[in-house]
């Protein structure tokens, strides 16, 4: 038996099946659980590598279902270098590189995120708490437009009964489409209830990524940018 089990997947929705008969077959089998790896994912259309509407709910199912390593797909042999399409052709920055860039700056502890379905391609998101740098970041997007109300507890009592909550977004047109920053939506302060709030988002393209980031009302650091 193989030390670490690894697929392809292609489209997120059909994910947690994939993972639920795997684990299924290794009950059946008294197989030891093993670690999963995702050796590429993405899309069935290749234009849509590194998009961040399509890239969100994969990184969040993995999260949630214990994938111990991925790699997004990369199809374009011919312009090697650009990180599965995150960079443009001219090496430039394109959307998806600011969505894994929110990725690659969490820290702390990955917190626990309920989406409306986990065997959906539609919107979902991956959350962390750094409670020592006093920030909190939610990421979320995938195939859903409209408005979503992100239900947000377990606030810690250290960030006071105020928190200062930014949400922005990134665009995505095509993956040759550099985007020089993000968008701010909003910046304002929210009161804490039970170390609860309610942050509604207007998903307003399928392709886009969102992200909602707190901090203390007061607090001397910054959002990273």
């Amino acid at each position: 038996m193989p030390d670490v089990v690894s697929w392809h997947q292609w489209g997120s929705g059909g994910f947690v099946g994939s993972v639920e008969t795997y684990r299924a077959l290794e009950k059946k089998y008294n197989v030891k659980p093993r670690p999963l790896s995702i050796n590429e994912y993405s899309s069935t259309e290749h234009s849509e590598e590194g998009c961040p509407g399509l890239s969100i709910p994969f990184i969040a199912k993995f999260e949630r279902h214990g994938v111990e390593s991925a790699m997004i797909s990369w199809w374009f042999v011919p312009l090697p270098g650009r990180l599965g399409s995150l960079l443009t052709k001219d090496n430039e920055r394109g959307g998806g590189w600011w969505l894994y860039k929110w990725y690659g700056d969490m820290s702390g502890y990955m917190a626990k995120v309920v989406p409306p379905n986990d065997k959906s391609d539609g919107v979902d998101g991956f959350a962390a708490l750094d409670k020592k740098k006093g920030f909190a970041s939610i990421v979320l997007g995938g195939n859903t437009k409209g408005d979503i109300n992100v239900n947000i507890s377990g606030i810690p009592s250290a960030f006071g009964n105020k928190v200062n909550v930014t949400v922005e977004y990134v665009v995505w047109e095509n993956k040759d489409k550099a985007v020089p920053s993000t968008n701010l939506v909003s910046d304002k302060e929210y009161d804490v209830s039970d170390g609860k709030i309610t942050v509604p988002v207007n998903i307003t393209n399928t392709k886009y990524g969102y992200r909602v980031y707190i901090t203390p009302s007061g607090w001397p650091g910054q959002v990273v940018p």
